[in-house]
């Protein structure tokens, strides 16, 4: 019920001081589970990219965010699933790959962190564990404007357009042998980081 009412909540306030622009949506499976792998520019990235879709979305939230009695509360109730950066942290991948199992949508950004220049950074192998363990489809999806929104440092909210794009769905190759899959995953990675970059670039198909 909390996730439905902020979501709504989050939506009109982002059409109107955001101005927000979607492109892409119909790239968004309509049922059954998916990753949604995004460009990372500002805290507020996950709360524009759950009101894109008509999906309910989880995603990985870094602990520190949960050390709040109140932000925990809130966190747990919108299916945020606390992760320990230091270190692999499997408790979180667990219940990441127990969020698609159950046909549901999780939001991984592929670098792991922030960009602190706004461009794209190197694809951490991680988000193709998730892919190749439970075989849903990756949508790329490409965020800008957050960064002036909400910028790394800042606790104020200014008013500026974001735009949110999602390309087409990518997936993992299939029949890749257990011992060469640690390899695989880099490659399939940097694929995911090169469908959000072809998004940017405006090489990639809208839907």
């Amino acid at each position: 019920m909390l996730y439905w009412f902020i979501q709504i909540a989050a939506g009109i306030l982002a059409r109107f001081l955001f101005r927000l622009e979607i492109r892409g949506r119909g790239n968004i499976p309509s049922n059954g589970a998916f990753i949604l792998a995004s460009n990372h520019r500002s805290n507020l990235d996950p709360v524009i990219l759950s009101v894109c879709i008509d999906r309910r979305l989880s995603f990985l939230a870094k602990a520190e965010l949960f050390e709040n009695n109140i932000s925990r509360w809130i966190l747990r109730r919108l299916d945020c699933i606390e992760l320990k950066r230091s270190g692999e942290d499997k408790a979180a991948l667990k219940k990441g790959i127990r969020v698609l199992r159950d046909g549901r949508a999780l939001l991984l950004f592929p670098e792991g962190t922030r960009s602190r220049d706004n461009r794209l950074g190197k694809a951490r192998p991680g988000i193709s564990l998730f892919a190749f363990t439970t075989g849903v489809c990756v949508v790329p999806a490409y965020v800008t404007g957050t960064e002036k929104v909400l910028p790394i440092g800042s606790r104020c909210i200014r008013p500026n357009t974001v735009r949110v794009t999602f390309g087409r769905p990518l997936y993992a190759e299939k029949g890749i042998p257990y011992e060469m899959r640690k390899a695989g995953y880099q490659v399939f990675a940097d694929s995911i980081i090169d469908g959000i970059s072809n998004i940017e670039k405006g090489k990639a198909a809208d839907n």
